[in-house]
């Protein structure tokens, strides 16, 4: 989906460079979520910026990657097991930019503006597994709906060191 939003000329650091002005003008974010997701440091830089620009729960849309069940039971694992400084990256200026937002925001702080993402996620895998237990694999099939995550004005566990970060009610 990136290639569809941003110019591929762009080298890593210009792409990092140009993340926070094409998030901020962004509406909504659908986020296509595989097993490898939290793994990329560009992906998890791009989750932690549109958290700090003021992304809203309301805004996203997560759509699990997966042929099958045994995927989707990789795609929550892959969520379960993340840790910031298991990222990474083929670009070092993007790594760098995870551990800038490390080292501003704290890990533990890094972690909780990510884990606004995970009802959002469990309810997409769950949704997606009824979906397989009747038909069998349908990833990117139009009839299964995406999930939309809202927020109702909760934190949803955010740190109370960040509370600008908190989400408006709806």
């Amino acid at each position: 989906m990136d290639a569809l939003c941003v110019d591929p000329s762009l080298t890593a650091t210009q792409l990092l460079a140009h993340m926070p002005v094409y998030l901020a003008r962004s509406e909504r974010l659908v986020i296509l979520w595989g097993p490898e997701l939290l793994s990329s440091a560009l992906c998890v830089a791009q989750l932690l910026c549109w958290r700090l620009l003021g992304g809203a729960a309301r805004d996203v849309d997560i759509v699990p990657v997966a042929e099958d069940a045994q995927g989707l039971e990789a795609v929550m694992a892959s969520a379960d097991v993340f840790h910031v400084r298991r990222v990474v990256s083929s670009s070092p200026q993007i790594l760098e930019q995870v551990r800038v937002f490390t080292t501003m925001l704290t890990e533990p702080a890094c972690h909780a503006l990510l884990a606004i993402f995970m009802p959002a996620l469990r309810a997409s895998c769950a949704l997606l597994a009824r979906e397989f237990g009747r038909s069998g694999p349908s990833a990117g099939h139009p009839d299964v709906p995406v999930r939309r995550m809202r927020s109702r004005g909760q934190t949803a566990g955010l740190s109370p060191q960040l509370p600008q970060l908190a989400f408006p009610p709806e």
